[in-house]
């Protein structure tokens, strides 16, 4: 069932029908599917939603890495606390990959459909 999700949130995404592809966010969340959720944030181009996805799917440092590539100041100062305080990630070496990567870092933006529908 969520293949035919995935197939219809990219086809969503192609035709530009944006009003269909904020239905699919709802529905990939009364679904409780990460991967279906991160794929329409990212064809919405919702970061915010993007860096949710990825801490509740337990990506710390890559949801780390995202908000701060999109300067989202109130997200990077909670994860910086929760990397801080968390065991399970070299908090210096999160953030000293950060630094590196940031300087060639881009904001990844929606895909350009291929007609619109809306």
């Amino acid at each position: 069932m969520t293949r035919s999700f995935d197939k219809l949130n990219f086809f969503y995404a192609t035709t530009g029908s944006f009003q269909r592809l904020q239905k699919m966010h709802a529905v990939a969340s009364s679904v409780d599917d990460p991967m279906l959720r991160f794929n329409t944030s990212v064809y919405t181009g919702n970061v915010e939603e993007r860096v949710r996805t990825l801490v509740e799917a337990g990506q710390l440092p890559l949801a780390y890495m995202s908000a701060r590539a999109h300067n989202l100041t109130d997200m990077i100062e909670h994860l910086e606390q929760e990397l801080t305080e968390s065991a399970d990630y070299d908090q210096l070496q999160v953030f000293d990959e950060t630094e590196k990567y940031l300087a060639k870092s881009k904001a990844l933006l929606p895909l350009r459909p291929i007609s619109l529908q809306d």
